[in-house]
Order: structure tokens, then sequence, then C-alpha cells
């Protein structure tokens, strides 16, 4: 895979268990470069965990760097962010063209987003099988 077809973060192994890795990632959001970032509320960094099976031979506390696809990243954010609001937008048009008032179009909508991540958290094995990580130790 070419290296601008991959998404990579740099880590350090939080904990192992099995086959399973943990890895903490100091994410930065994209607006830390920006010269107001000292006094901005939304600027810093976050944490994150990612727990994935591998077979590459690591330690805990050692620094690496995870990989994925582009692919898997995009497919993240059209299930994760881009078809629930769609789910969203669809419901509350359909339902106010209908006739329905603005409260039920609204909380018919909320219902129908928490609904798809119901039917998302329960294929969440069928759909781990498609997102493959990879780590590289450093």
């Amino acid at each position: 895979m070419k290296r601008g077809e991959q998404i990579q973060h740099t880590g350090i192994v939080h904990s192992i268990s099995g086959k399973i890795v943990t890895v903490k990632v100091l994410a930065h959001p994209a607006c830390s470069s920006c010269h107001a970032s000292g006094i901005c509320g939304s600027a810093g960094s976050v944490e994150k965990l990612f727990s994935f099976p591998t077979d590459t031979e690591v330690t805990e506390g050692q620094r690496v760097v995870v990989t994925t696809s582009l692919t898997t990243g995009f497919r993240a954010l059209l299930f994760g962010y881009l078809v629930p609001f769609l789910a969203l937008l669809v419901t509350i048009i359909l339902l106010t063209l209908a006739g329905a008032s603005e409260l039920v179009a609204g909380l018919t909508a909320l219902v129908s987003v928490a609904l798809y991540y119901l039917v998302l958290y329960l294929l969440r094995n069928r759909i781990g099988k498609r997102i493959v990580f990879n780590l590289i130790p450093e």
C-alpha cells in the first residue's frame, strides 16, 4: 500500500490481553495549528484508546504506529456520520412534508438515528471483520 493511501497514528501500547492490543493515541484536532489555539476552548489534545487483534509482538509502553487503509477511514466516516445525518435529515423532511408537527418530526428523527446506531452496534462483529488495523513497532 502506498504511503498516501493509508492513515497513520503514533501511539503507545497501553495493554495486552492475549491477541488483543490496546494502543493509546494522542489525537490533535485540526485547529491545533491555529494562531489562536492558546485562547480557544476547542483546541487541545485528546487521548484515545484503540483495541484490536494483532499478531505483532509488542510490549506494554512500547511506541508503535497504528495504520489502516484510507478506504477503511472513509467507511468509518460513512457509517458513523454521513448515514445517521442523512437518516435524520430525510426523516425530518418527509414527516414535515407529510404534515407532522415539528416536535413529532424532530423526535421521530432522533429515534430513527438511535435505531440506526442500535443496528450498527448489533452488527459490530460483522463490520469489525472488514476494518483492519496494522501495528508497526517503532
